[in-house]
């Protein structure tokens, strides 16, 4: 990627998207302290993984879609996901080669409050209908 950046003369981070969202998870049933089942809420968004957006577990093997999140991650609290791709394109066979998409997802629990607010900018606005206890 740094190779690239050099030979057309962009910089490292313009051939990158990057998106974050704000997770929230609920457990069911309500009070629970253990078997509990926990719903996950986008709180807000800046990509895919959109407002209103009904995002599932998934083996922590499974490729990257962003209606699913990790089974691992699931439980009590928030997490903030950034998910990062760039496209590959072969220097040898470009033309007869497909891109490759290479994607990455992080997740991240907030350390001193229980969950990451939007601040209301046109980046990242608050998902409608979202409460905060």
């Amino acid at each position: 990627m740094l190779a690239v950046a050099n030979n057309t003369g962009t910089f490292w981070w313009q051939l990158l998207d990057v998106q974050m969202a704000s997770i929230k998870f609920k457990a069911s049933p309500t009070g629970c302290t253990s078997s509990c089942t926990y719903t996950p809420t986008v709180i807000w968004s800046t990509g895919a993984r959109t407002c209103g957006l009904t995002i599932t577990a998934a083996p922590d093997t499974n490729t990257y879609n962003p209606a699913t999140l990790a089974t691992d991650v699931f439980g009590p609290g928030s997490l903030i996901v950034v998910d990062v791709t760039y496209t590959f394109t072969p220097t040898f066979g470009a033309a007869f080669l497909p891109t490759i998409p290479i994607e990455r997802s992080a997740y991240m629990s907030p350390r001193n409050v229980p969950f990451v607010e939007s601040q209301s900018t046109s980046m990242a606005p608050p998902c409608a209908g979202v409460t905060f206890p």
